[in-house]
């Protein structure tokens, strides 16, 4: 596994994938679900020698620490969504970036991007048969104007937590840092009052948002309620209270959180309401006051206080017991065989959006093929992936085709 997936599995506890294992083969109708968490080297494609030569070339005509050719940075910078990433990491195929740009800003990512293109990298097409990633990571910058932060792409919320303490100031809104990873995130995602991200070829490359002079706090809770009220109720609570972030997670999702241990009380067939609210204590309290009796009345049963798991967590688990897990804007039109699709909602700040969660037992024969049909993305020249050692990987793969249901 490589560190992004093993760390977020070593945080659970030591039976959380036994039990999820048994959970998700239930829902899907199995006996049983096999899986794979990869040790060792990754993959790589069968033109990686080709690709090397033409990155030595493209680092040399490059600034120095603005090429990365890590794995870890070439998962983290994929334009595709995390759980391909994850599916990748625990079954040891190629990272879908042979390589990442590390710009710090715009003017420079131009820049990089055409000494890319020099060399043959494909930055540009749709979907790209040679691509090159880019990320603003390498764009830390903290500053502060007149009560308003300015921060790039890499600044953590801890840097920003530090800008604003030393100038008696206040954070809005970290504590969704497990749903938005950064300050940017967060103002790209609409979390953050006045703030403005820059954007640069789809993504957000800096950002701005004012700080405030007191530490306004967070309340964050999250209930059990029935599977067919779910959406009700969040859309029920976003209209009346506006809270800063109100989401629903499906009866699996659940589930799979209790089967994990990551969540006391079990389900039973309920969906999760989160809904997180901000400001003074005492405005806070009659907010959550109020949702709480609307929810309870509804047949909702209260389960967490505090911040619930993240996405990277189901991801995780999906990943390592042989099924996937997408987060999609709507049913998919052709699931795959066997697959749970449920409504789920989010608002922030009011603004309501209806998506869907899927879930589907993955064929291990072709996870990857499987997990771009079922997305209906445009799917690039299929790489081989080639290793030096006959560890008779592609004969297991086969072998798993054979015997799975």
């Amino acid at each position: 596994m490589t560190p992004a997936l093993s760390r977020t599995l070593a945080g659970l506890p030591r039976d959380a994938l036994p039990r999820a294992s048994r959970a998700l083969a239930d829902a899907f109708g199995r006996a049983v679900l096999i899986s794979t968490l990869h040790e060792g080297p990754r993959c790589e494609d069968e033109d990686a020698a080709e690709t090397r030569g033409d990155l030595d070339a493209l680092a040399e005509a490059l600034p120095e620490g603005r090429l990365s050719t890590a794995v870890r940075d070439r998962d983290a910078a994929s334009p595709e969504p995390a759980m391909l990433t994850a599916i990748r990491q625990a079954e040891g195929a190629p990272p879908r970036l042979p390589a990442v740009l590390l710009p710090r800003g715009e003017d420079e990512a131009q820049a990089l991007l055409a000494e890319a293109s020099a060399a043959g990298f494909e930055p540009d097409a749709a979907p790209p048969r040679r691509p090159i990633g880019l990320a603003f990571w390498a764009d830390a910058r903290a500053g502060l104007e007149g009560g308003t932060a300015r921060v790039g792409a890499g600044t953590s919320w801890a840097a920003l937590e530090a800008l604003a303490d030393r100038h008696g100031l206040a954070v809005p809104s970290a504590v969704l840092s497990n749903r938005y990873p950064a300050p940017v995130d967060a103002v790209a995602g609409g979390l953050v009052v006045g703030g403005a991200a820059s954007w640069f070829r789809g993504q957000a490359s800096g950002a701005s948002l004012p700080l405030s002079p007191g530490r306004a706090g967070a309340t964050d809770r999250a209930w059990l309620v029935p599977a067919d009220a779910a959406g009700r109720l969040a859309e029920e609570a976003a209209r009346l209270y506006a809270p800063l972030y109100v989401e629903t997670l499906p009866p699996l999702d659940a589930t799979v959180l209790h089967a994990s241990g990551l969540l006391a009380r079990p389900p039973k067939g309920r969906a999760l309401l989160r809904v997180a609210c901000e400001g003074p204590r005492r405005v806070r309290a009659a907010l959550v006051a109020d949702a709480s009796w609307m929810v309870r009345r509804a047949g909702g049963v209260l389960c967490w206080r505090g911040t619930l798991p993240g996405e990277d967590a189901l991801t995780a688990i999906a990943a390592a017991c042989g099924a996937a897990r997408f987060a999609l804007p709507g049913p998919a039109a052709d699931p795959p065989p066997a697959a749970v699709q449920a409504a789920r909602v989010t608002a922030v700040r009011g603004h309501v959006q209806h998506g869907a969660a899927l879930w589907y037992p993955r064929d291990l024969s072709r996870s990857i093929e499987q997990a771009e049909d079922a997305l209906g993305r445009p799917r690039p020249a299929a790489p081989v992936p080639t290793r030096t050692d006959d560890d008779g990987w592609e004969a297991l793969r086969a072998a798993l085709a054979e015997a799975l249901p």
